[in-house]
């Protein structure tokens, strides 16, 4: 079983972040139109974000009044987007179940970069995840893969990828602990901007035809892409470092 690594083992979100390309640290709510241009620097941490502030008592105003965008339901290019859970930027997502706990599990884009695992590590029933710090892992040919937690909290179950999920967490804290994750109407077009950032990073011309063209992302890219540098795709798709 996976045995999270301790702070120092690791580089960390703050390291982590300070390193990823100004694109991806596109504000959220540039995703939903309040905004323009805007380079998130509070490393995705909205709670404390003053924007965010403003954006939420809009959107709160606007409810009141009877008028609010309904959250999309559908796809993008054939990825599935749900609009019952709340998105991590590293494609990883929770979904609040009966009892409490979120269900955690890697979202379709995510699933399609990876394709069937050869190797999934999973945390020990009881193990303390942290936000935005690898919660498990995968091997897929010979690339080691850790995906992020969208929450902190204790895991209290883990699944698989036939079950479609992959941990069910406890979470700590209150509602400001899932703050920095998309809703909405943000997913859809952070989604279409992800697929646009991943035709770039493949530099493919068949790829950006197929999407270009109606066509639907592949359910396993690196069968289909076999020379792709698939390390380096990870490594810049999934925020790993």
């Amino acid at each position: 079983m996976l045995q999270i690594k301790q702070n120092g083992e690791h580089d960390t979100w703050h390291d982590v972040f300070l390193n990823l390309p100004a694109a991806v640290r596109t504000c959220r709510h540039e995703f939903s139109f309040y905004v323009h241009n805007r380079v998130c620097e509070n490393y995705f941490n909205c709670a404390d974000c003053v924007i965010h502030k403003n954006v939420e008592r809009l959107e709160a105003s606007r409810r009141i009044h009877g008028w609010h965008e309904k959250s999309p339901e559908g796809e993008v290019y054939g990825v599935s987007v749900p609009a019952d859970r709340l998105y991590h930027r590293g494609h990883t997502w929770i979904k609040e179940e009966s009892d409490g706990t979120y269900s955690v599990g890697l979202d379709d884009f995510g699933a399609r970069l990876i394709g069937k695992p050869d190797s999934v590590d999973l945390p020990d029933i009881g193990s303390n995840v942290e936000a935005n710090e690898p919660a498990w892992r995968m091997i897929k040919q010979d690339a080691e893969i850790s995906l992020l937690s969208p929450i902190s909290g204790i895991v209290v179950e883990t699944g698989s990828p036939d079950k479609g999920w992959y941990l069910r967490i406890k979470p700590e804290g209150n509602g400001e602990a899932t703050k920095h994750l998309l809703k909405g109407a943000e997913i859809k077009r952070w989604m279409m901007k992800e697929i646009e950032r991943l035709q770039m990073r493949l530099s493919d011309k068949d790829l950006g035809t197929s999407i270009a063209d109606g066509g639907v992302l592949l359910d396993d890219l690196p069968v289909a892409y076999p020379d792709a540098d698939w390390r380096r795709v990870y490594k810049d798709m999934l925020l790993q470092g």
